[in-house]
């Protein structure tokens, strides 16, 4: 199987901040429906600091997502 990895640049340059207001909102409002099945943040400790990732589904959509949001350098 294989991923795309994208930056925080990649994102931005394909999705303008407005897209993302509406993203959020259609989350809250399937939140507020009972269609949003999203679960904690999760890491994995690595080497070098950990992988936080962000994972969720809109139950009447045959769509699921994984986000994995940032590799957070360990502090010291």
């Amino acid at each position: 199987m294989r991923y795309t990895v994208l930056t925080d640049d990649d994102v931005r340059r394909v999705m303008p901040m407005s897209a993302d207001v509406d993203r959020i909102e259609s989350a809250l409002r399937e939140h507020a429906e009972g269609t949003l099945v999203a679960p904690p943040r999760f890491q994995v400790a690595v080497d070098k600091g950990a992988l936080i990732f962000t994972a969720g589904a809109v139950t009447h959509y045959d769509k699921q997502g994984c986000w994995l949001s940032r590799v957070r350098p360990v502090s010291g």
